[in-house]
């Protein structure tokens, strides 16, 4: 969020819902394979010194997120790169990447696959710009990190760093030198650093924060009295909740039992009671992710076909129970209508250690024994023990998710893929497989995300996954901040917004024309 303000990529998140716009780059062509890219870069993007932007200083950033001494935990996500991932391990060399500049204003990118998710990628801060001049300046005396403190950092974009008073406040200004400079009408910025809930909402209380933020949360003994408040707003962010179950041992083998789990639990109330305001999921990837995917949602829920689309949200005690007998488990109602299943095993729920994630744990923990009559242990574990009991497969049911790496669905469905560091699951479906990679290598976009949807309605055939719901994230803003909309990624960009309150018009957008064509793939 913070990096967002002061830096500028290739495009940036615009005004509306977050939908790509302009930044750095006034337009593009791509090869008919979608794997080449040249970016034309605005004469007039300066850094915050006066000095232009260039297409070397983006070439520069992209290698060095990517060199193995700089150790970015970023760089996995310009393995798309030609030689990407090659580079990062060591077998070749920077002159190999599928990064170089044509001219200052030209930057060609080809990539090792086709990746749809590319262009949302150049709004993210992992392929921002970096003044080599700068950064190197610093490293020479020793002291590579003091490049981003203020009065050393330069920046390309809206604003720059004034002042940080660490675990306090950070201070920004307008950046003289932004090519849209007249256009901001938030001329200064002040973060705060506020860890408890209720502190910041006193704050926002008293007049010293005109929002609430959206990194953050509200306190949610609170959240009854503020929903009904003129100044509270709620959007759907990016995250689904969600179980992985691991499908190596028994019972969980069995695909019958996955979806009768899924059955007896009901989404509705976990969402609206526990959760607190979450969207009930009966499938993985929240319906507002970019791409062409909601659009497609809201076309097929419009004529009736959305194959996600269910009954009480899925929510089936008897089809639960019918399938655990198809099993092989016997499912009896005794006469005080309690529920009992013989023959199955106990089964482990894996936890961190919050106190949401364990109210959340005893709630489907009691769903599963009152709809199937089974008995289910609670293990919490501190959040790296977890991760390492995950990766070594030492857990039947764990407490999971997912939050988008940027906007398209590929970054949910992705995490699926046998190959995925992310899938403990130890589900594998060659079909799905299959249908992911037809997608990422198709150019049309309303054809691509048609197969991202055959994709996941394969996993959630699969039942590797519960699915619980769709994160929401709440937030108070002063009725004089105008321009705030909402954004699945979490990123607004104070360069929309204005805080004067007088309805005058706010700053424009520019979006990109349609992407131009490269003649002929490079070799």
């Amino acid at each position: 969020m913070l990096i967002a303000q002061m830096f500028e990529g290739l495009s940036a998140f615009g005004p509306e819902g977050g939908k790509l716009v302009q930044g750095v780059a006034l337009r593009w062509e791509q090869s008919s394979d979608n794997r080449v890219f040249r970016f034309h870069l605005r004469p007039e993007a300066r850094w915050s010194d006066g000095a232009r932007v260039t297409a070397h200083d983006f070439v520069y950033a992209w290698k060095r997120v990517l060199d193995p001494a700089f150790a970015s935990p970023a760089a996995e996500h310009l393995f798309i790169l030609r030689n990407g991932e090659a580079f990062h391990r060591g077998d070749t060399d920077a002159a190999a990447l599928g990064v170089r500049a044509l001219d200052d204003l030209t930057l060609e990118v080809e990539l090792e696959r086709p990746t749809p998710y590319f262009i949302q990628l150049t709004a993210m801060p992992v392929t921002f710009p970096v003044r080599r001049d700068v950064v190197e300046s610093f490293e020479r005396q020793g002291r590579p990190e003091q490049w981003a403190r203020p009065g050393n950092i330069v920046v390309n974009g809206p604003y720059t760093l004034d002042t940080w008073r660490f675990r306090y406040e950070i201070t920004m200004k307008r950046n003289p030198y932004y090519w849209d400079h007249d256009a901001l009408r938030v001329h200064r910025i002040v973060w705060m650093a506020i860890e408890d809930r209720h502190t910041a909402m006193n704050l926002y209380k008293t007049g010293e924060l005109d929002w609430t933020g959206d990194n953050g949360s509200l306190p949610v003994d609170y959240l009854g009295l503020l929903e009904k408040k003129r100044d509270f707003r709620r959007s759907p962010v990016l995250t689904t909740y969600w179980y992985d179950l691991n499908t190596r041992k028994a019972p969980l083998d069995d695909e019958r039992v996955r979806h009768a789990l899924d059955l007896a639990v009901d989404k509705r109330t976990l969402a609206h009671t526990v959760a607190r305001g979450g969207i009930p999921a009966t499938h993985f990837v929240p319906e507002s992710i970019g791409g062409g995917y909601a659009d497609i949602v809201t076309e097929e829920q419009a004529a009736g076909i959305d194959p996600f689309a269910l009954p009480r949200d899925g929510f089936d005690p008897e089809r639960a129970r019918a399938l655990f007998r198809e099993a092989g488990y016997e499912v009896v109602t005794d006469e005080s209508g309690e529920v009992r299943t013989s023959g199955f095993p106990s089964l482990e729920l894996l936890f961190e250690g919050s106190l949401d994630s364990r109210q959340f744990a005893v709630a489907v923990q009691d769903m599963w024994r009152r709809h199937l009559g089974i008995m289910v242990e609670l293990r919490s574990e501190e959040w790296r023990v977890m991760l390492q009991d995950l990766r070594a497969g030492r857990f039947q049911i764990a407490r999971s998710g997912w939050a988008a790496d940027y906007d398209h669905p590929h970054t949910f469905l992705s995490t699926f893929l046998a190959r995925s560091p992310t899938n403990t699951t130890g589900w594998s479906d060659p079909e799905f497989e299959a249908l992911v990679e037809r997608a990422a290598a198709t150019a049309d976009a309303h054809q691509s995300i048609r197969l991202y949807r055959r994709a996941e309605e394969r996993a959630v055939r699969g039942a590797c996954r519960i699915p619980f719901y769709f994160h929401t994230r709440p937030t108070l803003t002063k009725p004089w901040v105008e321009g705030l909309s909402p954004s699945g990624m979490g990123i607004h960009l104070i360069r929309w917004l204005s805080a004067e309150g007088n309805g005058a018009p706010l700053p424009p957008a520019r979006p990109f024309p349609p992407p131009g064509k490269i003649g002929g793939e490079l070799p």
